[in-house]
């Protein structure tokens, strides 16, 4: 089972945007009404998962620890100069046990930007299974980096089948987010292999240093940043970009597989 939940920052009054009282307040309120909305059934699943049969006691559902809320604090300016800084400075995690934890450089997954668009993923640590945080940053101001969109999800089972897509195991988990109107994603995940997809309308941008390759008549920039592969097309007025950790010829191929942007599958196959 895969479970997301969205925090946005819907503040659209100048003095609700600089109070950090209010700002809190209002997300933490936000989070925790669309979090409890899954955590109980979350619990038994979790409790229910022991290797025991019959005669053993199930785990008391106190023993596991979940992310209860997430919220949002405000930061200085020169914390927002980079999307990783961003969120290890602004994002707190309340967990079922009464902790609160902060994310912190080892918790941290994978954190790169394509033009103004970036992407952190990062661990919540001390949950009782891993609890993946998927953020998404826009930059603002040309310079300071702002977070406009959070998902997140406990690591859970797996949807079977490739839909037509080559990907590194034939089983991944996926979900579809939708950031706004003019940003949808998809994440896919199996093992230690993680793609974050984002499908957008097409902005004056461009990616000097970005070796090209044509796939299908399109050409694609393709760069290595550390151990994460981003790519970015752009076709019939769409901008396509994308983050993960298979290696160049890997992502070669998934690029090979997907679909025209135009079709209603996208970015599956079947």
């Amino acid at each position: 089972m895969f479970i997301a939940h969205v925090i946005k920052r819907l503040f659209h009054k100048r003095n609700m945007i600089h109070n950090p009282k209010y700002r809190r307040r209002s997300i933490s309120s936000l989070t925790r009404r669309r979090v409890w909305a899954f955590l109980p059934a979350l619990g038994i699943i979790i409790s229910g998962c022991g290797t025991g049969r019959g005669t053993q006691p199930p785990t008391p559902r106190s023993t596991t620890v979940v992310l209860s809320s997430v919220v949002t604090k405000t930061t200085s300016r020169v914390n927002r100069v980079t999307p990783k800084s961003t969120v290890l400075h602004e994002v707190v995690w309340d967990l079922s046990n009464g902790h609160t934890v902060h994310p912190m450089s080892k918790n941290v997954i994978l954190a790169n930007h394509i033009g103004d668009t970036a992407v952190v993923v990062v661990v919540t640590p001390e949950t009782s299974v891993p609890w993946y945080n998927y953020i998404f940053l826009q930059k603002k101001d040309r310079t300071l980096w702002t977070i406009v969109a959070y998902m997140t999800s406990p690591e859970g089972s797996l949807t079977q089948g490739e839909r037509g897509l080559s990907l590194p195991n034939g089983s991944f988990r996926t979900v579809e987010f939708k950031v706004s109107d003019h940003l949808n994603t998809w994440v896919f995940q199996s093992g230690d292999h993680l793609l974050i997809l984002l499908r957008q309308l097409l902005t004056p941008q461009t990616f000097p240093g970005y070796p090209v390759y044509t796939i299908h008549g399109i050409p694609v920039k393709i760069n290595k940043e550390g151990n994460v592969m981003l790519f970015v097309y752009q076709d019939e007025g769409v901008q396509v970009s994308g983050y993960d950790n298979f290696g160049k010829s890997s992502t070669l191929r998934f690029l090979k597989s997907l679909p025209p942007v135009t079709s209603s599958l996208f970015p599956f196959r079947k």
